[in-house]
Order: structure tokens, then C-alpha cells, then sequence
């Protein structure tokens, strides 16, 4: 009876599981147990982070766009330079380049990842017109990881209030 090992709660400061563990298989099936657990959460946690900061580009190009809309029914035209927003965006960030590109009719702006395992995204805000107090804004995130400038989204010329994503993207909601 003094021969017997204590049992696993006898021993302090050595979680039950592993003191279990180690006494049937011994540490190389703790080391084996714990590389199985890791392979599972591993890529988990990669997307987890990856998410993390393709949120970084969704939300500045959403405050950009809702910033553009604003000025554009104070001014009747777009900007020409983010400065005139009361936004600020840096040109690149770790994760993404942005680049802007306003016209007479539409202003857009882009998302480029700089990091692989990246969605790119595009953004567009047109004025219609028929009423040049009707805008409509779309932000278009890439299907699949890309480090290749999105293309723009684009009115429908059979409801031209409409903004669809191009190909290769989906809308974000």
C-alpha cells in the first residue's frame, strides 16, 4: 500500500490532464498531444488575425465613402485629395496601400494589400445625372485573397441607380 503513486490530486501545482497523461504515455505523448492540439488551432487563429485586419480596410474606405457622399451634397462635386474630408487616411498602413482616384462623375477608392492572405477592396461613390443630389456608394471586397488592385464597381446601365461589384468580387455589407 506504500508502493502506490499518490493520486493525481495529491500533486500540487501539476494540472490533472498532464500528470495523467505523462504517468500513461510519458512525455513524448504530451509533446505529440499538445503539436495536435496546436495544428488545430493554428489556422484558426490566422484567419482570426487575418479578419482583424482586413476590418482595418473596410472601415476606412466606409468612412472615406460616407465622408465623400457628405461633401459631395455640401459642394455639388467630389474631392480631389482626402484632405478636404474631414477623414484621415494614411496612404499605406502595414497591411494595405490605399489609392484614390476622383473624377467628375464618380470617386473611388482603392485597398491594395500589402501583406499576402490579404482581400483587396474597391469603393466607388457615383452621382446620378437626372438628380445631382442622389448619390449611391458601394464597397466591394475581392472572393479570394489578392495583392492586385480591385477592379472598380460599376452602375448598371439597365438601372443606373445600381451599383454592382465587378467580377471576382461580392458587396460588403
Amino acid at each position: 500500500m506504500l508502493d502506490q503513486p499518490p493520486p493525481p490530486r495529491a500533486k500540487e501545482g501539476i494540472p490533472v490532464l498532464i500528470w495523467i497523461l505523462v504517468g500513461v504515455g510519458g512525455l513524448s505523448f504530451v509533446v505529440f498531444f499538445l503539436g495536435i492540439i496546436a495544428a488545430i488551432a493554428l489556422p484558426s487563429f490566422l484567419n482570426q488575425a487575418n479578419k482583424a485586419r482586413q476590418a482595418e480596410a473596410k472601415q476606412y474606405l466606409g468612412a472615406i465613402l460616407r465622408s465623400e457622399q457628405a461633401y459631395f451634397l455640401d459642394n455639388n462635386r467630389f474631392t480631389q485629395s482626402l484632405s478636404d474630408l474631414a477623414v484621415t487616411l494614411p496612404e499605406a498602413s502595414t497591411n494595405y496601400k490605399y489609392v484614390l482616384k476622383p473624377s467628375k462623375t464618380a470617386f473611388h477608392i482603392t485597398a491594395t494589400p500589402t501583406k499576402s492572405g490579404l482581400k483587396s477592396y474597391s469603393g466607388v461613390v457615383f452621382a446620378f445625372p437626372q438628380n445631382q443630389e442622389i448619390t449611391k456608394a458601394r464597397l466591394c471586397e475581392s472572393t479570394e485573397t489578392s495583392m492586385v488592385a480591385p477592379q472598380m464597381p460599376i452602375a448598371l446601365p439597365s438601372s443606373p441607380t445600381k451599383i454592382a461589384c465587378p467580377e471576382g468580387s461580392q458587396p460588403v455589407l
